[in-house]
């Protein structure tokens, strides 16, 4: 049962790892929880983890992100499902102080999008 009230944000985490660690296990075991939201793994990390530690001028590195999120093969079937290339663009906008901040701010919106009501 969820804790969480209507004004207090749930924990967000992120699972990292490498091939053949288990990981897909554990997501499998997490996601059979009702409480528990767990998008679909998305293949944009590495580069973009690439960018924040390559490019230190916020301009050109938010360009970069955007193009690498928005452009990546797997965008429809994860964060695309749900958020517009227009909503992309302006998370990493608003969000892209560092990488953590960034993925926090894709996946919080992805998780609300997922959870609208129609």
């Amino acid at each position: 049962m969820c804790t969480c009230s209507a004004t207090t944000t749930p924990t967000m985490f992120i699972i990292f790892g490498s091939p053949r660690s288990g990981t897909t296990l554990l997501a499998q075991v997490l996601a059979a929880h009702p409480d528990i939201v767990l998008p679909e793994e998305t293949d944009v990390i590495i580069p973009c983890a690439f960018i924040f530690d390559r490019v230190h001028d916020a301009k050109p590195r938010k360009s970069m992100l955007s193009n690498i999120i928005v452009n990546s093969s797997k965008l429809s079937s994860t964060l695309g499902a749900y958020l517009s290339a227009r909503d992309v663009v302006d998370i990493v906008d608003n969000n892209s102080g560092n990488l953590g901040e960034l993925l926090q701010a894709l996946l919080r919106s992805d998780s609300q999008e997922r959870h609208r009501p129609d």
